[in-house]
C-alpha cells in the first residue's frame, strides 16, 4: 500500500495543514511557552530530513521503515540525553540509582 499526499498550491492560505505548517506552529508555541522548563521542542526534520528520506525511503510514502525508526531514535536519544539535554538529569539519576 502507498499513500499519496493531495492538495494544491495555496492550500495553506486556506487554513489547511501541511507538515511544514505543523512544525512551524509547534515551534512557535514552544517559543511562546519558553518559561515552561518541562516543555522542549525538537524539529522533526533534524531527526529525519530530506537527505535521510532519500537514503531510507518511506516504504509506503508515509511511515518510516525499521532502519529509519532506528536512526530517528538514535538522534532523539543524542538530543534528549546529551549533557544539557532535556532528560540528561533523569538519565544520570537512573544510572546512579
Amino acid at each position: 500500500m502507498k499513500f499519496i499526499a493531495t492538495g494544491t498550491p495555496g492550500d495553506e492560505s486556506q487554513g489547511r495543514l501541511t507538515l511544514s505548517v505543523i512544525r512551524r506552529e509547534l515551534k512557535s508555541l514552544a517559543e511562546r511557552r519558553s518559561d515552561d522548563a518541562n516543555l522542549h521542542f525538537v524539529d522533526g526534520s533534524e531527526l529525519f530530513g530530506e537527505t535521510d528520506a532519500a537514503a531510507l525511503p518511506l516504504p509506503d510514502d508515509l511511515h518510516p521503515g525499521p532502519e529509519a525508526h532506528r536512526l530517528i531514535g538514535e538522534r532523539f536519544a543524542d538530543f534528549a540525553f546529551a549533557p544539557g539535554g532535556p532528560f540528561a538529569a533523569a538519565a544520570r539519576a537512573s544510572v546512579a540509582g
